[in-house]
């Protein structure tokens, strides 16, 4: 039932993205350690609000993948 549900989240916020002409949300869902962990310090990224942050000198970049999606993520 799980994976159903984020299967039908996947295509629904996919569906929206490409509505809308944004980027689409990768299919697949990394694992990351939580925004303001000493873990996410040490590795320079994060997950905020399920996307994937990469951190730069002067704010956050948004990982996308090869096919240009931008990375969902799940909290370590």
């Amino acid at each position: 039932m799980r994976l159903y549900c984020a299967d039908i989240e996947r295509s629904l916020i996919q569906s929206e993205a490409r509505r809308q002409g944004i980027p689409t949300p990768s299919s697949e869902i990394v694992r990351m350690p939580a925004y303001g962990s000493a873990e996410a310090k040490q590795l320079g990224a994060a997950c905020m609000g399920g996307t994937a942050m990469r951190r730069l000198s002067n704010g956050w970049e948004q990982l996308r993948n090869a096919k240009g999606e931008w990375l969902r993520c799940r909290e370590q």
